[in-house]
């Protein structure tokens, strides 16, 4: 039972303990009003809260009339407080909860948008990044993400450069890459990562991109002979090579951002992994880089000592090779208060791309 004391009306003249019923207080300011304080406790609101006097006894409702109107306990009615935000459909015994009936739309009308922004004339006016950059003989070549103002998918577009400053748009500013209708990569493909294999008379330029459908994404591969006109894995429907995990895993949302190089016979790709809660580093490997196997994460804001800048996520990886191993760049994020988080790039190293030097240093 609890008794709520309330500022009825203007406190008049007025003590701690006054017996005066015309006065009332928010609070007691004196606790030696209330004694005895025997199963007695005063709540934070200024409230007398007591303890009940006997076993609690419970009245279920199991009909129509018992939810709507009320449950009855010792002769009195006790009805439903609030607003429902269900309804009972039937009567007696079998009456069943239903969702309310509502006049407002739940599926989207013909017209909708009925009002959008203006057409984008280009589709990289909004935003350009995530850049990855050969240089074949004397051109440097460039994959981009490109974002549309009219807010549109993002897609991959090329740039070349003779000297790695002053670009060129290819392509007459289209895109060479672009998500496909149903496909896993339908909401967009940005991220890319791109190899070039001179061996490779056939499909000298490799590519690994991400690609998202909802709140899904997978990583999918497109193989090029002069890295404008792509082939995408999977045909005219393109087929994620690497995609998001099973639930509880550390890409279960998402597998993105892959950094893919060739070590020997194998090939081997350092990803963002999204669980959508945080975000991680993971590994995979491949023997003709479009199966391949997954290793799980390799840094994680969870890890044994972990440095604290990739505390809420450590993500979106460059890897190369080095005379003792891998070396890797990657962005970290931290909390730093109200609110507030950074991000900050982050370096370490690794002898076999799989346990990195202190989780990454700054």
């Amino acid at each position: 039972m609890l008794v709520v004391l309330c500022a009825l009306a203007a406190p008049g003249s007025a003590y701690a303990c006054s017996h005066d019923d015309s006065n009332y207080y928010e609070t007691f300011v004196d606790t030696s009003c209330l004694q005895p304080l025997s199963n007695t406790t005063l709540d934070a609101l200024g409230g007398l809260r007591l303890a009940t006097n006997g076993t609690p006894l419970t009245t279920t409702w199991d009909t129509d009339a018992d939810f709507n109107t009320g449950v009855s306990y010792q002769s009195q009615l006790f009805p439903p407080l609030g607003v429902s935000t269900l309804h009972t459909t039937g009567a007696g015994a079998a009456a069943t909860l239903t969702l309310p009936s509502t006049p407002l739309p739940l599926s989207p009308d013909a017209a909708d948008p009925v009002l959008g922004p203006t057409a984008s004339t280009v589709g990289d006016g909004d935003n350009v990044d995530d850049p990855t950059v050969v240089k074949v003989g004397a051109t440097y070549y460039m994959w981009y993400t490109g974002y549309p103002e009219d807010g549109r998918a993002p897609a991959i577009f090329l740039a070349t450069s003779a000297d790695g400053v002053t670009w060129v748009r290819g392509n007459s500013g289209n895109p060479v890459l672009q998500g496909t209708a149903a496909a896993f990569d339908a909401d967009g493909v940005y991220g890319a990562d791109v190899v070039y294999d001179p061996t490779d008379v056939i499909a000298p330029y490799k590519m690994w991109y991400s690609g998202r459908h909802g709140a899904f994404g997978g990583i999918g591969y497109a193989s090029s002979l002069d890295g404008l006109t792509w082939t995408q894995y999977g045909g005219s429907t393109p087929l994620p090579v690497l995609d998001h995990g099973v639930p509880g895993s550390a890409d279960s949302f998402s597998a993105a951002d892959p950094s893919v190089l060739k070590d020997g016979s194998t090939w081997k790709m350092w990803y963002t992994g999204d669980d959508s809660n945080k975000k991680r580093i993971a590994y995979a490997t491949s023997v003709d880089g479009m199966t391949w196997a997954k290793g799980g994460k390799v840094i994680a804001p969870e890890d044994a000592g972990v440095n604290a800048n990739i505390q809420f996520g450590a993500f979106a990886p460059t890897v190369w090779k080095t005379a003792g191993g891998f070396s890797m760049l990657l962005t970290g994020r931290k909390l730093v208060g109200g609110g507030v988080f950074q991000t900050k790039i982050m370096g370490t190293t690794s002898t076999d791309g799989l346990v990195w030097l202190g989780r990454a240093r700054h």
